[in-house]
C-alpha cells in the first residue's frame, strides 16, 4: 500500500463518523469495506498479460451475479475466445459467484478514482458491461478512456428513477459515457431516455430474468411418483418454498379439502430445509400426521389418513412443481418479499402467491396483467384457489397456459441481448 492509498484511507474515515463506526462495530461491513478500499486481485493471475478484448462485468450482489453468469454462459456459446471477469459489491455474492462459474470473480472496488485506477490497472480489462442500475460514475468515466460501456438488463426503479431526477444535471456527465443500454422493458427505456441518454442508445431487449425452465429428469420424475405419491392420490397441491408461519394460512385450507377431495395430497417444501424442525413442530402442535421426505421409506406411508408430506431434501423443488396439479410459492404471506414463481408458471401451472411479493414484483405486474397468477391474502382465499383448480381443470390449464405464454414472450431476451452485445463487441 502505498502513502497515497494510506491518506485517502485515512481521510475517509475522518470525514465519515457513520462510516467509521459501522467500520468499528460492524464485522461484515468492515471485510467488505476493506477489499473494496484495497482491491485484492491474487487470485486473478497474469492480469497484465491477458488479452486484449477482455470485458470486465459488474454485478451488484446475488441476483445480478446470477444474470452475470447466465449473460457470459451464453455469450461464450458464439464466440468461445471472448475473456470475462466479474466484480461483484459483497464477499458473500463473490464466494456464491465463484461456486457457479470458472470465471474470475472479484469484489469491485470503491468508486474513487485512484482506487478505480490502480483495479484497471491490474485486471486490464478493455470494455466494461454493467448488469441492472450499476452506475457508478468513476468506473464509468475510466472505462469510457479504453472502451465501450453497456448496461445489460437496465432498469430504472421509482426510488433510482428519482434520486437520478434530481441530481439530474450531476448524473448528465456520467450517462453522457454511456454507450448502450439495453433496457429489460419500455418504462426504463423510457426513463433513461428523459434522463438524456440519446435516443439511438437506448434498445428495449426483455427481462434476462425470465427464463423458461427444462423439464426436470423423467428418472427423477418416476422416483418421486413412486417413492412419495399414493396410487390413490388424484389432486397434488405443492406449497413451496415457504416459511413456517405461512402454515397458519395453509393448514386451514388444506383441513377442508383433503375432507372433501378424494385422493387430495399435500406436500410441503421449506424454503430452508434446515428449518424442517419449525414445521414439524407446528404440525405436531396440529396433531396432523406427516413425514419427511429422507425418512419415507414407500409409498404407503402417504396413504394414512390427513397426511402431510414434508420435503426436507434440496434440488427438487422444480421437480414438485412440474408434479403439481396447482401451486402456492411462499415467502409471500408472511412479508418476506416473496420467491420466485416463473419457475412453477414456466411448467404451466396454476399459481397463487400471498400479497407481500415485492422482491418479484415486475414478474407479478406481468403475470397479473394475463391472468397467469392470482394474490391470495388468507386460508380461504387459498382454499377457494385449490378448489377452483380442482372442480375446473378447464381453467386451470388456461391460468397455466396464459401465465406460460406471457413468461415465453419474454424468454427471447438472452438471446437479444445476446446479438446486440456480439454486434457492440466485435473481436
Amino acid at each position: 500500500m502505498s502513502v497515497f492509498d494510506l491518506f485517502y484511507a485515512i481521510a475517509i474515515l475522518f470525514f465519515s463518523p457513520i462510516l467509521s463506526f459501522k467500520i468499528l462495530f460492524d464485522r461484515d461491513f468492515r471485510k467488505n469495506f476493506t477489499i473494496r478500499l484495497f482491491p485484492d486481485v491474487s487470485n486473478y493471475k497474469d492480469a497484465t498479460a491477458l488479452p486484449a478484448n477482455t470485458i470486465w462485468v459488474h454485478a451488484a450482489s446475488i441476483g445480478e451475479i446470477r444474470l452475470a453468469i447466465k449473460l457470459i454462459r451464453a455469450w461464450l456459446q458464439t464466440d468461445e475466445n471472448r475473456q470475462f471477469f466479474i466484480t461483484t459489491n459483497t464477499i458473500q455474492s463473490k464466494t456464491l459467484g465463484e461456486k457457479e462459474t470458472t470465471v474470475p470473480v472479484l469484489v469491485a472496488p470503491l468508486d474513487l478514482s485512484f482506487i478505480v485506477k490502480k483495479f484497471i490497472r491490474l485486471t486490464n480489462p478493455q470494455h466494461l458491461v454493467l448488469i441492472e442500475t450499476e452506475i457508478w460514475p468513476n468506473m464509468v468515466r475510466l472505462m469510457a478512456k479504453t472502451g465501450q460501456i453497456t448496461i445489460v438488463n437496465a432498469r430504472l426503479s421509482d426510488r433510482y428513477y428519482n434520486r437520478y431526477l434530481i441530481g439530474k444535471q450531476l448524473f448528465a456527465r456520467t450517462i453522457s459515457h454511456l454507450d448502450w443500454i439495453l433496457a429489460r422493458d419500455q418504462v426504463s427505456a423510457q426513463r433513461f431516455k428523459k434522463l438524456g441518454v440519446p435516443e439511438n442508445r437506448i434498445l428495449s431487449q426483455g427481462n434476462l430474468k425470465y427464463e423458461i425452465p427444462h423439464p426436470p429428469d423423467k428418472n427423477s420424475l418416476i422416483s418421486l411418483r413412486t417413492d412419495f405419491l399414493s396410487l390413490k392420490t388424484s389432486f397434488l397441491f405443492v406449497a413451496g418454498s415457504l416459511q413456517a408461519d405461512e402454515l397458519e394460512y395453509i393448514l386451514p385450507a388444506w383441513k377442508k379439502l383433503q375432507k372433501e377431495v378424494s385422493g387430495f395430497q399435500m406436500v410441503l417444501i421449506p424454503r430452508h430445509p434446515g428449518k424442517k424442525d419449525d414445521f414439524a413442530r407446528v404440525l405436531v402442535q396440529s396433531g396432523i400426521n406427516f413425514s419427511f421426505s429422507s425418512e419415507l421409506d414407500s409409498a404407503h406411508t402417504t396413504e394414512q389418513k390427513n397426511h402431510i408430506l414434508l420435503i426436507d431434501q434440496m434440488g427438487v423443488l422444480k421437480s414438485w412443481y412440474f408434479l403439481a396439479d396447482a401451486v402456492f410459492v411462499g415467502g409471500s404471506l408472511c412479508n418476506r418479499g416473496g420467491q420466485n414463481m416463473v419457475e412453477a408458471v414456466g411448467y404451466h401451472k396454476p399459481v397463487c402467491i400471498g400479497p407481500y411479493a415485492i422482491n418479484f414484483k415486475d414478474e407479478v405486474d406481468l403475470l397479473l396483467g394475463v391472468g397467469g397468477l392470482e394474490i391470495v391474502h388468507d386460508s380461504e382465499e387459498l382454499y377457494a384457489f385449490i378448489q377452483m383448480c380442482h372442480n375446473s381443470p378447464e381453467a386451470a390449464a388456461q391460468m397455466g397456459d396464459s401465465g406460460y405464454q406471457a413468461i415465453a414472450e419474454q424468454a427471447h431476451a438472452l438471446d437479444a441481448n445476446i446479438s446486440k452485445l456480439s454486434e457492440i463487441y466485435t473481436s
